[in-house]
């Protein structure tokens, strides 16, 4: 099974943090990245979009459904508590030829990353992380977006 940890784009300051939208400075940054990310992936009916419910999470995972043609995505609170428990329950639950692509925060998505691999990645806005969960997790490879 694949899990693809993605850090949401650029978001606005001085609003309530769960109102929070992507600048367009960071949707700009996200169909960047996006674009060239759809062009190596091919999803399929294995591949599903999970969310954070925060607005800028759920427009990061928009973006990302458009370039890879995926019609909707589901929303999950404990990607924005970042309660791991439900997370590795969630992910467990999954057929191990599934690719779970999941649009969150940080610090949340750098300690998952640690905990399922043993290594810490500070995630960047729009990053992009994949980890080939098996017996021994490990990360496939790492996107950072362009500037």
């Amino acid at each position: 099974m694949e899990v693809i940890l993605i850090r949401h784009g650029i978001a606005e300051d001085g609003v309530v943090d769960a109102k929070r939208e992507l600048t367009p400075k960071g949707i700009e940054r996200l169909h960047e990245t996006f674009k060239d990310y759809a062009k190596d992936m091919v999803s399929n009916s294995m591949t599903r979009v999970w969310s954070s419910p925060l607005v800028r999470a759920v427009q990061t995972a928009a973006i990302l459904c458009d370039h890879l043609k995926i019609e909707d995505f589901e929303r999950y609170s404990f990607i924005a508590s970042g309660e791991y428990e439900l997370f590795k329950e969630a992910i467990d639950a999954q057929d191990v030829r599934s690719r779970i692509i999941i649009c969150g925060h940080e610090p949340i998505l750098s300690e998952w990353t640690l905990e399922l691999t043993g290594e810490y990645l500070p995630f960047k806005k729009g990053m992009i992380v994949s980890i080939d969960i098996s017996e021994k997790p490990s990360i496939n490879y790492v996107i950072k977006p362009k500037k």
